[in-house]
């Protein structure tokens, strides 16, 4: 439970992406999105694309992540205690799975809706038609794709919290 507790708050204190796409060139990108649920960077021919709401989500997000470590730790320390076991949650397991699933959630809508066939992890070509006026612009742009170190990291940080709430003893009664 404290190895959970400390992994999810360096997770959730890390600035680093979870999952990575490039698009165009890898020194100078036409398109570049790094998601974690503690960070959203967009850059769109090298300017920023800034969503106000975003922000506040990955702050929510970051903030509850580390009090579900707080309180595992908490629970850890508190062990012998009976009700120690109610401060341990599946919040820091059910994170990054949920963080694939929506991901991946995401990638098929944009196949779906705009015909983008971006990859998981990966490289590929993805073909798209920019309209002008009445004709359409067809581009060829290469797209490099990559699930970081950092998603691993909150992956075994989740299973330690699975690990954590399954194995905690229930403590004995005063």
């Amino acid at each position: 439970g404290l190895l959970a507790g400390f992994l999810l708050s360096y997770v959730a204190l890390s600035d680093r992406a979870w999952w990575v796409l490039v698009g165009g060139s890898l020194e100078r990108p036409a398109f570049l999105a790094q998601l974690s649920p503690f960070r959203v960077t967009l850059t769109v021919l090298g300017e920023p694309v800034i969503i106000p709401i975003i922000l506040y989500l990955v702050l929510g997000t970051r903030l509850s992540i580390l009090v579900v470590a707080g309180m595992m730790i908490a629970g850890s320390l508190t062990a012998a205690k009976s009700w120690s076991k109610h401060l341990f949650s599946l919040d820091g397991f059910w994170m990054p799975l949920g963080f694939l699933i929506l991901l991946f959630i995401g990638l098929e809508f944009l196949k779906l809706k705009l015909g983008l066939s971006i990859p998981l992890a990966g490289r590929s070509l993805v073909d798209y038609a920019l309209p002008y006026g009445e004709e359409k612009i067809l581009t060829h742009i290469p797209v490099a794709a990559e699930i970081t170190w950092d998603y691993w990291m909150a992956l075994a940080a989740g299973l330690l919290s699975l690990a954590a709430k399954l194995l905690h003893p229930t403590g004995q009664r005063a």
